[in-house]
């Protein structure tokens, strides 16, 4: 069902998305203009926080309208998608209470394209531009940086399938509900949400996990950092400057979580209202 989405609004969101990545691209160099701002506020130059202040006011003003343009391209592309989820699942005479949840899911292809791809093309951009940045600031040892990075984007794929589990289970859980309030029977509702609860538990056990797993990588690189920058000599600027770049660098890195969490929620969607939309 993503094909699906994309062939409804190909045209608007590679607008959107070009957009975007001149926008994330702008805001990957804030701390390159913060860092150069500090540096002329001390030598009494006010060009470079005019700068900086400038790409500030000019990116959030152009996000906000790309944000409001999303909503009405994605807003559309959904109510067909449900609709159609709907349709198909009523003329197959599927029970209301999994055509009530198959439809509710169907919204997780759309949000997809408004959510993970714009937010894995800024991560992406952020990534790539921190790391260059941090190889002037530090040299060979930006490698250590990249080596964490790429732990850390591999432990959030494996927990993204553990996640996947709980996710099929709050599935049922929901189909167990709305079938047993159908029924009129509470003992079946309160054992559906007992379900509901722990596999709400699991998968936020899991997300604190990789939370921990992402702090703790950013704490071994700014420890890399930290040993590059005293090797040489660095204006108080580019000290706050490659401090902002290891910060972006993780906290982009950690939007790969999310991402990974995307993909397998399309995932469980797509297998489960394919069991009430496709041939046997």
């Amino acid at each position: 069902m993503l094909r699906d989405v994309w062939k409804l609004c190909w045209g608007k969101m590679l607008l959107t998305y070009t957009v975007l990545a001149v926008e994330a691209t702008a805001f990957a160099f804030f701390p390159f203009y913060l860092g150069k701002a500090v540096d002329g506020i001390f030598a009494k130059n006010w060009l470079w926080f005019g700068i900086y202040l400038g790409v500030c006011i000019i990116g959030c003003t152009v996000g906000t309208f790309r944000q409001m343009f999303d909503t009405r391209v994605f807003g559309s592309a959904w109510r067909k998608i449900s609709c159609g989820v709907v349709n198909t699942m009523m003329a197959r005479k599927m029970d209301t209470s999994k055509v009530i949840t198959r439809a509710g899911m169907s919204t997780r292809f759309v949000d997809f394209f408004e959510y993970a791809v714009p937010q894995i093309v800024r991560a992406g951009i952020g990534v790539i531009i921190a790391l260059c940045m941090l190889q002037r600031a530090i040299g060979g040892l930006v490698w250590w940086l990249a080596l964490l990075c790429a732990g850390k984007a591999s432990i959030s794929l494996w927990v993204s399938y553990r996640e996947q589990y709980w996710d099929h289970k709050v599935t049922d859980s929901n189909d167990s509900r709305n079938e047993a309030i159908e029924a009129r029977d509470m003992a079946g509702v309160d054992e559906s949400y007992k379900v509901r609860i722990l596999a709400y538990i699991k998968q936020s056990d899991w997300g604190a996990f990789d939370w921990l797993q992402g702090v703790l990588f950013g704490v071994a690189g700014e420890v890399v950092v930290i040993v590059g920058l005293t090797s040489g000599t660095v204006t108080p600027g580019e000290v706050l400057a490659a401090v902002g770049y290891v910060w972006n660098l993780f906290g982009q890195v950690m939007v790969v979580s999310y991402f990974f969490g995307a993909l397998r929620s399309v995932e469980v969607a797509r297998e489960r209202i394919a069991e009430g939309t496709e041939d046997e």
